[in-house]
């Protein structure tokens, strides 16, 4: 992506936060909206701050795995005191999901093979 490419989806970010700022003060988003804003904006601030990082350092690909890691840590940490504290319930659907995928990342992680 060049330079202009990257300036211009910028001004577009900028315009929709604007726009839904609007909308916040109009009280015109549902409390359920504002939230998973909130959560796409702290991930996307997370993920700039990774790269930022990652470009000051020797290793700028191993810092950005790391950086995957811990957030996978971190969602992995939050899902399991949701669900023992019984804020998360366990009758949602892609709690099968999760467990299958967590089987799947152990079983490779066990394995020595981190490529799948």
């Amino acid at each position: 992506m060049s330079p202009a490419d990257v300036s211009d989806e910028l001004q577009k970010m900028r315009a929709a936060l604007q726009a839904i700022e609007q909308r916040l003060q109009s009280k015109a988003v549902p409390l359920s909206g504002v939230q998973d804003l909130k959560s796409g904006v702290d991930e996307l601030r997370l993920r700039l701050w990774a790269i930022l990082s990652a470009s000051n350092n020797p290793d700028p690909s191993g810092t950005l795995e790391r950086f995957r890691l811990r957030r996978a840590t971190e969602i992995l940490d939050s899902i399991n005191a949701d669900i023992a504290s019984g804020a998360l319930r366990r009758s949602h659907k892609e709690i099968g999901l999760l467990v299958d995928r967590a089987e799947r990342l152990s079983a490779t992680l066990r394995a020595g093979n981190t490529s799948a």
